[in-house]
């Protein structure tokens, strides 16, 4: 499902807060100023691919930081990864300022503070995964962030590329299709960001190979109570100790893996209104957690907030949206 809004339908004092929650809603809480006063306006349209999220945004001159109270009230660990389709951009995070022109491509860690500056009109593309889906080796995450990828040549040309097309064609990814679109263009970027950064070569294709046949055995058994790395190590023919020597180099172990995916899975689904019918334990047992209590901490642990008080806040945050556009059609889901 497209998720589409606009600013543009709403009095200008209000657009801000209102690009707040949007925001919130498809990426991390973020503070937004408006630089010079000039009149705002955001446009943004998202889709799941996978169990990542795929945004394209339009926006005027802005100034967007992740701050460390934000983070504190919620961090569910997420990275995004920004390509800059027209306009310049100014990303700062970890004592490094990237600068992006048409093309080029910034990773961001959303557990960390960062600010993005948008000095006129931008048109961008954001790829949001879970940390775990990026497989960076053990301590690297750290020095790859606000690090400018060129999309003029080699592999960053290639990454900016696909994933310009991909935003194009948001509309027509199947659901069935998004898990290996996303793995695909997951791995794209993963390799155009090491070769940026002068990394060591990644482990063996035998070992990548492995890994993402156990990261798609892992999403196809969410709705598994009993999966477990015990489980996956058998569906390998592989032993539980080779399985956790393969993600000894990953930011993540494969019990965290399972329990960030169904929490991700869990969260899409309290946020989409066609599911509003269904009970938190009906939802949390989709994917694999049908003890109310225990999803719930896990849920607090990960978001800053119990699933009850989530909902309630997408429930706001949607009927925001609704009563902004109410007087004034909906952007076209393609543009």
């Amino acid at each position: 499902m497209t998720f589409v809004t606009t600013t543009d339908d709403c009095p200008a004092r209000e657009r801000l807060d209102l690009w707040r929650e949007v925001t919130a809603t498809a990426f991390v809480p973020l503070a937004v100023r408006e630089p010079g006063g000039k009149g705002f306006h955001g446009e943004l349209r998202s889709a799941g691919v996978g169990t990542a999220t795929l945004s394209e945004i339009r926006t005027s001159a802005c100034v967007v930081e992740r701050t460390p109270r934000l983070i504190r009230r919620s961090d569910p660990g997420y990275f995004k990864i920004e390509v800059q389709l027209a306009g310049s951009a100014i990303v700062e995070q970890g004592g490094r300022t990237a600068r992006l022109s048409p093309g080029d491509f910034v990773l961001c860690d959303t557990s960390r503070p960062y600010r993005l500056a948008f000095p006129g009109e931008a048109h961008l593309a954001v790829l949001m995964l879970p940390r775990a889906d990026l497989s960076l080796p053990a301590g690297l995450s750290e020095q790859v962030t606000a690090v400018a990828v060129p999309g003029s040549e080699g592999l960053g040309r290639v990454a900016s590329t696909v994933v310009a097309t991909l935003t194009e064609q948001l509309d027509a990814v199947e659901p069935a299709g998004g898990l290996r679109v996303a793995e695909s263009v997951t791995g794209l970027l993963r390799a155009a960001l090491l070769t940026r950064c002068g990394a060591p070569a990644p482990p063996s294709a035998r070992a990548d190979t492995m890994r993402a046949q156990i990261r798609a055995y892992v999403d196809a058994h969410l709705d598994d109570p009993g999966l477990c790395p015990q489980q996956v190590a058998d569906a390998q023919y592989i032993s539980l100790r080779y399985l956790h020597k393969l993600f000894e180099t990953e930011d993540v172990t494969v019990a965290e893996l399972i329990r960030a995916r169904r929490l991700e899975r869990c969260r899409r689904d309290i946020e989409d209104p066609a599911l509003a019918g269904l009970s938190l334990s009906e939802i949390g047992g989709r994917w694999g957690m049908p003890d109310l209590s225990t999803f719930s901490r896990a849920f607090r642990a990960a978001y800053g907030m119990a699933p009850s008080e989530y909902r309630r806040a997408c429930t706001g945050s949607q009927a925001a949206v609704r009563a902004a556009a109410s007087a004034a059609p909906r952007v076209p889901a393609t543009l």
